[in-house]
């Protein structure tokens, strides 16, 4: 399960925040989750189609496959899938930071694999840790400032077919 926000704001905030990996790069990933659907099996598909939705509930993957196993076992052989899902907003983290789950359609398969094997789907966006350091040190002003400029122009671009981002360190 990856915990993603379908806000790229929210992304570069965690992709900065650790003041112990100032002398990292933080990289920031988008990934289309409209196309991603498309690779879903029928089933699935089907089921986005029907409430005209991109993302799953957990009411909307009840229709499809009650269980683990009979999630696992739609892909029929065919090529491993990932599911987006939208968490009910049981605290303000998860509406705060207008977040996303991912998960793949079995345990043995890996997400950053099947990225790898869709580059068409990711957006990465690598924040130079020389670019975090001097952020930090300048200020918050400064930090959002530099950052937001990046992001306003690249999810303004995307953001009707980009979906969430995920920050890392």
């Amino acid at each position: 399960l990856l915990d993603w926000s379908h806000s790229p704001y929210v992304a570069l905030h965690f992709a900065t925040e650790n003041a112990s990996l100032l002398d990292q790069d933080g990289i920031v990933v988008g990934v289309d989750y409209v196309k991603a659907a498309t690779h879903l099996p029928r089933a699935l598909r089907s089921v986005l189609d029907d409430e005209g939705s991109n993302t799953f509930t957990a009411e909307m993957l009840d229709r499809a496959a009650t269980t683990l196993s009979a999630l696992d076992g739609l892909a029929d052989g065919a090529e491993e899938f990932v599911v987006f899902y939208e968490p009910p907003s049981l605290d303000d983290r998860i509406t705060n930071q207008f977040a996303a789950f991912s998960f793949m359609s079995s345990a043995s398969a890996r997400a950053d694999d099947w990225l790898k094997a869709h580059p068409e789907l990711v957006r990465r966006v690598v924040i130079p840790a020389s670019r975090k350091a001097r952020s930090s040190v300048s200020g918050p002003t400064a930090s959002s400032t530099t950052a937001a400029g990046t992001f306003t122009e690249h999810a303004s671009a995307s953001r009707a077919r980009s979906g969430p981002w995920k920050a890392s360190s």
